[in-house]
């Protein structure tokens, strides 16, 4: 009978358990380039680094094709090649590899807008195209701005609500949201709320029937 080996020959035979392996730069490409880019760090021959790193990268390429879809990916995976190595990798490099520090840093943080909005159902775009139109000097211009942005309120308000709304309201809401600093001209109408709800549905993307209800 055949002597069962205990996990410490199996170890010692090339199997490894994964807690016990070094973590994975990029995943996509696997472990076994990894380890192929950790034997080029051990060559003390710069020829024998550089043919061993053009192997490495085309065995990227065969591994990861998606990378093909990018832009310049002969300089994408040369970067990638440079990460998995910790930047230690000597080698003649073809393209130019973007720096250690620029690839760890991090973004900046965007800033938070806390300012509370008045009627916040129109979105805060409403309010600074509103706060746009009062600092327009040209009263024409001016005017041809709010008339477009009412026409737009009324469309936001009637695809929120999916109810019909007066001309009124709309006019309420936009003086509000520009601390009456805008006058609306008194024979200025908006579209019938009938007229803004078909357009939005023919906006809308229609749904091919299933092939159980097509006609044949």
């Amino acid at each position: 009978m055949e002597e069962v080996k205990n996990p410490k020959v199996f170890i010692e035979d090339g199997m490894e358990y994964n807690t016990n392996r070094r973590d994975i730069k990029l995943t996509q490409y696997g472990r076994n380039i990894q380890k192929l880019v950790d034997y080029a760090l051990t060559l003390t021959d710069r020829e024998k680094r550089n043919n061993a790193s053009n192997q490495i990268v085309q065995a990227m390429e065969i591994l990861n094709p998606r990378v093909k879809q990018i832009d310049d990916y002969k300089r994408v995976l040369w970067n990638h090649l440079a990460i998995m190595s910790n930047f230690q990798l000597d080698v003649d490099y073809p393209y130019e590899i973007v720096p250690e520090d620029v690839i760890k840093s991090k973004p900046e943080l965007v800033p938070l807008i806390k300012t509370r909005l008045n009627k916040k159902q129109y979105g805060r775009i409403i309010a600074d195209l509103i706060k746009k139109a009062v600092e327009i000097e040209d009263k024409e211009l001016q005017q041809e701005f709010v008339l477009m942005i009412l026409v737009q309120m009324k469309r936001i308000y009637i695809n929120w609500t999916k109810d019909v709304v007066s001309d009124d309201v709309i006019f309420e809401d936009f003086k509000a949201i520009s601390n009456y600093q805008l006058s609306i001209p008194t024979d200025f109408k908006l579209p019938q709320s009938y007229e803004i709800k078909n357009r939005i549905k023919t906006h809308q993307p229609t749904q091919q029937p299933s092939k159980k209800f097509r006609k044949r």
